[in-house]
Order: C-alpha cells, then structure tokens, then sequence
C-alpha cells in the first residue's frame, strides 16, 4: 500500500512532542509499505517554521524511510491566527497539486484534532477517487466546549459541528483513540462497523527495558508534556505549594518538562511564591526524552474536571510514563485507566490538589524496591498492550480491508 497520513501536527522524533504517526508509519515500512506524513511547517509548540525553504509552499524530506511533505503555514499566537493557520494548512492540502508532484496514494488518513486538514484530505481523495479514513484524536467541536467553555452557539463551533457530521457519513473507516467514543460517533451519523479503536502507544524502540532509579537526596516528581489549560498543570503546582508549606521542599522536588501557553504564567507564579522545590525543563526531542525522564522517581499528571472523559482517554504522556517503569499519581476519574486497573499508581480525583500531595507524601514514604514492583506493572502493561509495532499491524489489517 501507498499510504498518507495527514496530520497537521505531525512531528519527527528530532522534535519535541507526540510521534505516533511517525512510529506507525515505521512499522508499515517495515512491512514493506510506502508511507508519506503531511504536516505544516509551523511548529505548534517551538513557535519555529523550519521545514519550508522562503516562497515555496510545500518541501518534501525523508526521514527514516517515511517520507514528509511540509506545507507552508503562517506563524500565531492567538486563537484568530491559529484558525487562520489552520484554513492554510486546508487550503494547501486540497489545492497545492500535491498528487501531481509526489504521486497517487492508496489510501489517504486524515486526522483529527481541527477537522479543516480532515476535510480537506476528504475531499482531495473524493476529487480522485482514493478511500478516506477518518482518524480522532480528539472530539472536536465537543473538547472545546467543554475544555475551552465555547458556547455551543458559537459561529467557529457551529462549523466544525456541521464538518463533523459530514466526516463520520464520508469515512469508509473511523479510527478512534477513545475507547469509549463509539456511541457518540454513532449518534452523530457514523456506521458502527465503520469503526476501529487504535489508541496511542508507545514505541518501546524509544525507551529500553527501564533500570532502577538511582538514589537521590530528594524524591523527584516529572510531569513531561504540553503546559497548558487543558493539562490542569495549575492543580500540580498548587499541590507543590502544599508540600512546601507542610515542610517537603528540601525533600520532594516538582520537574516540568515541556512548553505551552501557561509556562510564562506558571514560572512567575512559582518566582513570586518562591516555590523553591519546583523546576521548568525546557523540552527535548522525542528521542532524547527517556534519558531525561530516567532521573525520575515518580510521574504526575491530571486531567480537567470534565465529563469530557467519559470517552475514555488515551494520553501519550501516559504511557510513555508507563514504559518508565515508574509509579505515577494519576488525577481523575475515566473508563480504562490502566493505573487504577494495574496498580502502577495512585489515582485521585481530578484536579485534587490537596489528594495530589497526599499522595505523593504516601508514595514518597514506600521504599524503593515498592515503587520499582508498581511501575513494573505499568511497564508490563504497555508491553502487552499499547506496543506501537502491534498497533501498526492492526492499521494495516484495517487498511487492507478497507481496500479489499
């Protein structure tokens, strides 16, 4: 098969962030299949426009076998300039001539969150008769009303509703990442033998079997990923103030490792508070990140207060902290938590602050050789589950069938 994903997010492990496409991708390679990533050339997270030469709307590279176009999109800040980043990232996608210049594919994914890049892989594979596979990532428009409190009267949520309804009816297939999504998808006009559920997983080739962490004068605390409204990293730190006012700051350290739109706001916060026991971590590259995630001794994370999470989740921070092998304070209640259903930590209610740091204080408290059997769990957990190379042979028997 000659196979496109279109991900306007799409990222290369020498960049900071999620690789799924690129893991995927990998495995389909090795399976003796062509594979081409279109992304944009704006990086969401670094604010960078590197991949594109000046003029040129699209430039092609080949990283690891996997080929990558990237399509010229304008830089932002605010919400207005990323939708306008958005419709010319669509824009280019659906009308730069790209079948003239890289050639016709079998099958062309396009994927959620921003369903514009979605709907622009729909109708670049109507326009020339190619199958189109629906992939989410992300429920829009619902995750911005109940995340980003958008009014569901909104003109922008309005749009992306009715673009919804559209794509789930187009899709010869729906790849979801939420294990419970399926009747929502349903009630919004989807076939039910049209759907697939493909998780994120972790490509084990990026994290080796973990060693014990090495001993430390304090216990350390990572949270590894974007930091901004939706990842209740606020919650974290309130609950890092606790510990320090109860007397811990010589002996829990707070590590965030990462970017986003809050990190300005969190590091005067913690400067003005003097929140001594908490450190911001500029990102790494996604191949570099176990080296650094290996000098933790536990991770955290939580999710909003939302009944958003009825779905299910499925977090790439998640299980690469799973394949650590470290235990991990979990914020939240969700179907299929694989920290409540292994043991590999301690679950609390979402944004808990006060329960965040009771439970760290009782995590802090077990002797090592206790957290390294907890987060051997999570670690079996990933292997037997959620390991990119079984999860791309799922996708490649569902491809198949779907050109069958």
């Amino acid at each position: 098969m000659n196979i496109w994903f279109i991900n306007h997010y799409s990222l290369t492990p020498q960049e900071a962030g999620g690789t799924r496409h690129y893991s995927l991708a990998s495995r389909l390679i090795e399976k003796d299949h062509q594979v081409t990533i279109i992304a944009a050339s704006y990086n969401h997270w670094t604010r960078q426009n590197n991949h594109c030469a000046p003029g040129s709307i699209d430039q092609a590279s080949v990283i690891d076998g996997i080929q990558f176009i990237w399509l010229r999109t304008p830089p932002y800040t605010a919400n207005p300039a990323r939708v306008f980043n958005m419709l010319t990232f669509a824009w280019h996608l659906r009308f730069a001539g790209l079948l003239d210049t890289y050639g016709k594919p079998d099958v062309i994914i396009g994927s959620s969150p921003h369903l514009f890049a979605a709907y622009a892989a729909e109708r670049l594979a109507a326009a020339n008769h190619i199958p189109f596979v629906l992939e989410i990532r992300d429920l829009w428009p619902l995750s911005l009303m109940r995340l980003g409190n958008f009014s569901s009267r909104h003109p922008f949520i309005f749009i992306l509703g009715k673009l919804e309804l559209y794509l789930y009816r187009r899709a010869r297939l729906i790849i979801s990442l939420l294990p419970e999504a399926d009747a929502h998808f349903v009630n919004h006009g989807a076939p039910a033998d049209r759907i697939v559920l493909l998780p994120n997983g972790t490509d084990l080739s990026f994290f080796p079997p973990p060693e014990k962490p090495v001993d430390k004068t304090f216990f350390s605390i990572y949270y590894a990923g974007t930091l901004g409204l939706a990842n209740g990293v606020q919650s974290m730190v309130d609950a890092a103030a606790i510990l320090q006012q109860r007397g811990w700051g010589e002996k829990i350290r707070f590590f965030f490792l990462g970017e986003g739109p809050d990190k300005k706001a969190l590091i005067r916060r913690c400067r003005e508070e003097n929140l001594q026991l908490v450190t911001f971590l500029d990102p790494v590259a996604k191949h570099d990140v176990q080296k650094q995630l290996c000098q933790a001794d536990a991770f955290i994370l939580t999710l909003k207060k939302s009944d958003l999470y009825r779905f299910g989740m499925s977090l790439n921070k998640l299980y690469d902290y799973l394949a650590m092998g470290r235990p991990i304070i979990f914020g939240g209640q969700t179907p299929h938590n694989p920290v409540a259903e292994t043991g590999a930590g301690f679950v609390v209610p979402a944004e808990d602050a006060q329960a965040m740091a009771n439970a760290i204080v009782k995590l802090a408290s077990l002797s090592g050789d206790e957290r390294w059997a907890m987060g051997q769990l999570g670690r079996k957990y990933i292997e037997k589950n959620h390991d990119i190379s079984h999860l791309g042979d799922l996708l490649e028997k569902r491809l198949l069938d779907v050109l069958s």
